[in-house]
């Protein structure tokens, strides 16, 4: 599969896994918690979504590298997303790094 050349970090599913996926039960599947989560939202369950999405975050916990608008280069971890849905990184020297969108970037680690 030939991705965007524009896209910084591209994979597939398959790429990640080694494993094919059959597209119409991953769209069933994305159906029903994309429904979930909108009954949610509908019901004002604010905090369960939060909750939720905390728990899922990509890399939540996990010491790597960042690159911070006006900073460079910072080794830290993802512990959350506050309230105003801005990123909160700990970094080695246990400071809390909150980053608005697109202020932090994962550095990919080959």
């Amino acid at each position: 599969m030939e991705f965007d050349p524009d896209l910084p970090n591209p994979v597939s599913l398959r790429s990640v896994t080694a494993m094919t996926f059959e597209r119409d039960k991953i769209l069933d599947q994305l159906s029903y918690y994309l429904e979930n989560y909108w009954l949610m939202l509908k019901k004002g369950n604010h905090s369960g979504l939060m909750e939720t999405y905390n728990e899922a975050l990509y890399l939540k916990g996990i010491w790597s590298e960042f690159e911070l608008e006006n900073t460079g280069l910072v080794r830290a971890k993802i512990i959350g997303i506050d309230d105003e849905g801005k990123l909160q990184l700990q970094t080695t020297d246990g400071s809390v790094r909150i980053c608005n969108m697109g202020e932090a970037r994962y550095t990919l680690q080959v």
